[in-house]
């Protein structure tokens, strides 16, 4: 099994920061790196948070295999595309792009839920800890879409003079 430290190493020369400059951009002591990154040490929580920022990534990310890596780019697009929906209804486009938009939104639907029952399987079957950021963000995005989701419909109808094919 990958360990945090090894997780940190993999996405620090992914991103081709030496030790020294994750220190300086991370604010973390570049032994106490060096002693996470070998397994001598096990990193409390702020300086997970700390790194995986200066990283440019989810603490999740290091505390897996990458197994959640997916599921959180997949709740990055939900909020992403919600963002953009909810834009779209303050200066609409064109109709072409509006469905775009709608068809990925509604593509996604479901999703969250999805990453939240995989999450708990997999907790389930001791494959890794409850990740608390996770499971945030799958509330964040269920929030997002449910407030969307209300309003599309008769936004559609009133601009475009027709209903989405996902309303009825």
């Amino acid at each position: 099994m990958t360990t945090i430290g090894q997780n940190i190493r993999r996405v620090r020369k992914e991103r081709g920061l030496s030790q020294p400059t994750l220190a300086k951009l991370s604010g973390v002591p570049q032994p106490s790196i060096s002693n996470i990154e070998g397994g001598r040490r096990e990193p409390q929580q702020a300086t997970l948070r700390k790194l995986a920022d200066a990283l440019g990534v989810p603490p999740a990310t290091l505390m897996t295999e990458g197994d959640t890596t997916e599921a959180w780019e997949t709740l990055g697009r939900i909020q992403d595309n919600t963002s953009v929906l909810e834009r779209y209804m303050e200066n609409p486009p064109d109709e072409d792009t509006w469905d775009r938009a709608l068809a990925e939104f509604f593509a996604l639907g479901g999703k969250h839920l999805e990453i939240a029952i995989r999450h708990a399987e997999q907790i389930v079957a001791g494959e890794h800890p409850f990740d608390r950021g996770l499971m945030d963000e799958v509330r964040r995005a269920d929030r997002a879409r449910a407030r969307v989701e209300g309003r599309i419909a008769s936004f559609n109808d009133s601009l475009y003079g027709h209903l989405h094919r996902d309303a009825g």
